[in-house]
């Protein structure tokens, strides 16, 4: 669990990161669209590494999953679909 200090309040958002070890074990980052056999929006992300918010949190726990992928490679890429993404291949 990951505790943030925001304004004077402790605002707690829970990441697993088991999530983001099974997701590296299954896809390698790739630059480029054309190559790629994933392209996993934001959407697509929420509903992969199940990063949905909180009722009881105003951190969007996504965030802090994307943040945890880019220091592994993993960085956001404006998609043919016109909406930022993971261009991902199978491993």
């Amino acid at each position: 669990m990951k505790e943030k200090e925001e304004e004077n309040s402790s605002i707690q958002t829970v990441t697993y990161p088991s999530v983001i070890e099974d997701f590296v074990r299954s896809y390698a980052p790739v630059d480029i669209e054309g190559i790629a056999d994933m392209v996993f929006t934001r959407g697509m992300l929420r509903n992969a590494l199940g990063a949905y918010p909180r009722k009881d949190s105003e951190n969007d726990p996504l965030d802090d999953y994307l943040a945890m992928l880019a220091g592994l490679g993993f960085t956001l890429h404006l998609t043919s679909y016109g909406e930022p993404g993971l261009l991902c291949i199978i491993k």
